[in-house]
């Protein structure tokens, strides 16, 4: 029989640990990569995506570095041997990221609604001292609706070893995860459905001729027939990918998250009942599929983008010129390369930034 907190080689292990490894090396390098190419052209543009995107990566390396190897380590083991402390210290970061992660998401999806559906609106408060205010206020909330965790978690003696659980009673046990899915997933969640939806409603009914903005900006650069109609096609081309991104962004952030937190609703609903039906296999793999969300968000919402990819691929090579020139002293220029998603590209103009270019 094996015995408390040993670290066994089974193959299910051996698995788990690949699986992790793999996880944790994509969610590194694609945020990591994020935030260098965001914060080399924020400090050039006042870009306000950028702002958003950076939190978002920061949100997600939280959960990545801090939570994912403690989290491995107490199923590797099958039990808390890293003490109290460390405990309730895990169990308040893993929620603060992943709120931290939502709400962002939760923002950049006003930001897309008012960019598509109230570009007027938009300009008025889009700027870099509301967009940090804003974060700010995301990071500030993250920490205060989950400062609970501080004081309900801690290491928990369970037959012949410990684990990292709350020490509350079942009722509290399933009033606190009914919180917490409450705030970190519906809410979000919710904001999201709902304004993508309107801005997807907006796209798939939008007529180039129907939008004073675009025809205003059309018939400034020509008013020929062939131009119309060349702009109104690649309109329809970026509608297309628009809707498909915007579609991806909802689609995967609820199936990342919305089975771990219906699962644990479950857990401590059967608790309370007197019929307990957790199974470890299952709550890990659901565990494991939130982390994959760490590193979904960069491929949704940088990768996907043709200037983003770009940019990455120029500050790759500008640090091999970088190396290369070292040597003799000379210098380098990093190329702007604007980092805007496809559908600010598309609707939002700008005198520094027009659609056809």
């Amino acid at each position: 029989m094996r015995r408390a907190c040993e670290l066994e080689f089974s193959s299910y292990n051996i698995l788990l640990s690949v699986v992790f490894f793999c996880i944790f090396t994509l969610s590194l390098i694609g945020n990591c990569l994020v935030i260098i190419t965001v914060l080399s052209k924020t400090h050039r543009s006042g870009s306000i995506t950028n702002f958003y995107l950076l939190n978002l990566a920061i949100a997600d390396l939280l959960r990545s570095v801090v939570c994912m190897p403690l989290t491995l380590l107490s199923e590797l083991t099958r039990c808390w041997i890293l003490g109290p402390l460390m405990c309730k210290l895990v169990a308040f970061l893993q929620p603060v990221g992943v709120c931290a992660s939502a709400y962002t998401l939760a923002v950049i999806a006003v930001e897309r609604y008012y960019a598509i559906c109230q570009p007027l609106q938009l300009r008025k408060w889009k700027t870099k001292k509301r967009a940090l205010l804003t974060i700010s206020m995301v990071w500030t909330f993250s920490f205060v609706c989950n400062i609970g965790t501080l004081f309900i978690f801690d290491s928990v003696r369970y037959r012949t070893q410990w684990t990292c659980d709350t020490y509350g009673g079942p009722l509290m046990n399933f009033l606190y995860q009914l919180y917490v899915t409450l705030v970190l997933l519906l809410i979000p969640l919710c904001v999201m459905v709902s304004l993508y939806g309107h801005v997807i409603n907006s796209l798939s009914t939008a007529i180039v001729g129907d939008n004073p903005a675009l025809t205003e900006n059309l018939s400034i650069v020509s008013s020929s027939l062939s131009f119309r109609f060349r702009f109104q096609e690649k309109i329809l081309i970026a509608k297309k990918k628009v809707t498909r991104m915007l579609m991806t962004i909802v689609v995967a952030f609820a199936v990342c998250w919305l089975p771990n937190f219906l699962w644990w609703l479950l857990v401590r609903a059967s608790d309370f009942a007197g019929a307990p039906v957790w199974h470890s296999g299952l709550n890990m793999a659901l565990t494991t599929l939130t982390y994959i969300s760490s590193t979904t968000n960069p491929i949704t919402y940088c990768f996907m983008n043709k200037r983003f990819r770009s940019s990455v691929l120029s500050h790759c090579a500008e640090m091999k010129r970088r190396v290369s020139t070292r040597k003799s002293n000379g210098k380098s220029v990093v190329p702007l390369v604007n980092i805007e998603l496809v559908i600010e590209e598309m609707i939002y103009h700008t005198s520094k930034s027009c659609i056809f270019t």
